[in-house]
């Protein structure tokens, strides 16, 4: 868990993981953007591969569909993993979830034991 959470440096590396985490977003949320196909009703613009298209036209529409398979992964990893590494997220999902914060505290990004 050091590792994965704070990649064995603490509060740096916890920095670093919410950090990257928010960059991540924004590449999803950018590349969203940018891949918006002109026919945004036709799910096959958005998820079917075009085998017909060669050289950088290809590498672009592979690079844009496989995106687009991951993209709810990513997000859905990306917005749980901030609420391991900034309080202000944590507290932020809480007031709009409408869910009360548990009795047990959170010290240093870390779980308090009870």
């Amino acid at each position: 868990m050091q590792i994965h959470r704070w990649l064995a440096a603490d509060a740096v590396g916890k920095q670093i993981v919410g950090a990257s985490t928010i960059a991540l977003i924004y590449f999803c949320l950018s590349g969203l953007y940018l891949r918006w196909p002109r026919k945004w009703l036709d799910w096959r613009a958005w998820l079917r591969l075009d085998w017909a298209q060669k050289g950088r036209s290809f590498l672009w529409h592979l690079h844009s569909v496989v995106g687009t398979w991951v993209l709810v992964a990513y997000l859905v990893m990306a917005l749980t993993g901030l609420f391991w590494s900034y309080d202000w997220y944590r507290s932020g999902l809480y007031t709009i979830t409408g869910t009360p914060v548990p009795a047990q505290g959170w010290a240093g990004g870390r779980h308090a034991a009870a």
